[in-house]
């Protein structure tokens, strides 16, 4: 577009130098044809070249200085980020004291936090902008517009648009731009402008790059929690494994207690069916603790080609400890399922993930469908070319999930459980089909229950990403 204004100022210029030839050259219309092309080219050169001097190449100068300011000025900001804490407020710091950029001293970021758009950090916010704009609604005010287009929304001066006003509000603009990880908007960058102030394009470029920079810091905070959460969750494997041992222990010691006294009770009929019960009973809690103990044992689990159905059938004795007695687990299991390369305890955590948001969404009790499918010649990958799949599909009866809700639920920090929730659970559902190789969506309408769908590639060597 610029290059595109410049070309047309050149084009003005010859047109005014032509012109001026026209008027202040006497005879000019009469004079031999080879006269005034070279009068022209005299002319032009002398005149044209000066004019174009001072009004375009001055100009174009300019422009690059200016991209190479703030391409220097990116990079410092770009360095910052970088730190390992990545500081959000030293980028904004950098920002608002930018030299030749007119903003005002005022500017805040919004990040995705627990379902939320929350203030992560500002600058400049006075008391009342902290308590009514500390969190931000799709579709409501300008931040909110921004969230709801995935667009930068400019604003020269308060409008109808600009819904939060109070008494004594000092007249400002905005330019707000989408904080974006794909498609998907994980927070707003909210910076205060002069009254009528305008930005030029290789600014708008320039905060544009600025808001990427703030999205990396994002992600590199959510891969923090994530890792995080990874080694809280080996930590309580570890624990659980040291616990289910112990357990294992007593069963094996109350095992060989309940033998003996079996052995020298056999006369007597009544004590010999309660000692029987007892030993069913001990058999169901040493199948339990073995389950736990293979599931805390992921670390040391290696991909193979499994049989879906035996994994879950082996983790089913955790779902059903981990949902409680008032919701009822149905298995429909295909026959002679095809065989897919995997990672079983990483399929089970798949499992164990989708029943605790089921079983939240069933505080009062429901029923929990797990079915397994063959799909030959559907939906042929266009990279692998694999057109053969396993699928997984898991349905319960809860109270089902919003639209809106639906198009955001498998993004790292979202959450439906308020404080209580991390936001991972999903996404890591997510991450390990991906890394299967498979394909993952979600069916839910509000009071019809959730289904989710999860395809395995039909694979017969071991290949895991």
């Amino acid at each position: 577009m610029y290059f595109a204004k410049s070309f047309l100022k050149l084009l003005a210029i010859l047109y005014i130098v032509e012109l001026a030839i026209m008027i202040l050259v006497p005879g000019y219309m009469r004079m031999n044809h080879i006269y005034v092309a070279l009068l022209d080219s005299v002319v032009i050169l002398i005149l044209g070249g000066a004019l174009i001097y001072f009004f375009l190449f001055r100009e174009v100068n300019k422009y690059y200085k200016l991209l190479i300011f703030y391409r220097e000025k990116l990079h410092e900001i770009i360095q910052a980020a970088a730190l390992p804490s990545g500081e959000i407020k030293k980028v904004l710091e950098l920002l608002i004291n930018t030299p030749l950029l007119k903003l005002e001293k005022k500017v805040g970021v919004f990040f995705l936090q627990s379902g939320e758009y929350r203030l992560s950090e500002h600058i400049g916010f006075s008391k009342f902008i902290l308590e009514t704009c500390s969190g931000l609604t799709p579709g409501k005010c300008i931040c909110g517009r921004v969230i709801e287009s995935a667009r930068p929304l400019y604003k020269p001066h308060l409008d109808k648009d600009h819904s939060v006003k109070y008494h004594g509000i000092v007249p400002h603009g905005h330019y707000c731009l989408p904080i974006k990880d794909g498609n998907n908007v994980v927070g707003v960058l909210n910076i205060y402008l002069p009254v009528g102030g305008k930005l030029s394009e290789i600014e708008k470029t320039f905060l544009g790059s600025v808001a990427v920079t703030l999205e990396q810091i994002y992600k590199r905070k959510i891969m923090e929690e994530e890792r995080l959460a990874a080694q809280k969750f080996e930590v309580i494997g570890d624990f659980a494994s040291r616990i289910v041992h112990d357990m294992n222990n007593l069963c094996f010691g109350f095992e060989a207690h309940l033998s003996s006294l079996s052995s020298r009770l056999k006369e007597d009929t009544t004590m010999a069916e309660e000692i029987y019960e007892l030993e069913k009973i001990l058999s169901t809690g040493k199948n339990f603790t073995r389950q736990l103990l293979n599931f805390v044992r992921k670390k040391d689990e290696k991909p193979g080609i499994l049989n879906l159905n035996d994994v879950i059938k082996n983790a089913l004795p955790l779902l059903k400890s981990m949902t409680g007695g008032n919701i009822d687990i149905k298995l429909k299991l295909c026959e002679s399922p095809h065989k897919v390369a995997g990672i079983a305890n990483q399929i089970e955590q798949i499992l164990l993930n989708l029943a605790s948001n089921s079983r939240d969404a069933m505080e009062g009790g429901g029923i929990i469908e797990i079915k397994t499918e063959n799909l030959e010649n559907f939906g042929c990958d266009p990279v692998s070319k694999n057109c053969n799949w396993l699928k997984l599909s898991f349905r319960d009866s809860g109270h089902g999930i919003d639209e809106m809700t639906v198009r955001r639920i498998f993004d790292s920090g979202f959450t439906t459980k308020g404080k209580g929730g991390t936001g991972l659970g999903l996404a890591t559902v997510q991450n390990i089909v991906l890394r299967h190789g498979g394909k993952m969506w979600v069916n839910s309408q509000l009071k019809r229950g959730t289904e989710f769908v999860i395809l395995f590639p039909v694979k017969d060597k071991v290949r895991i990403n």
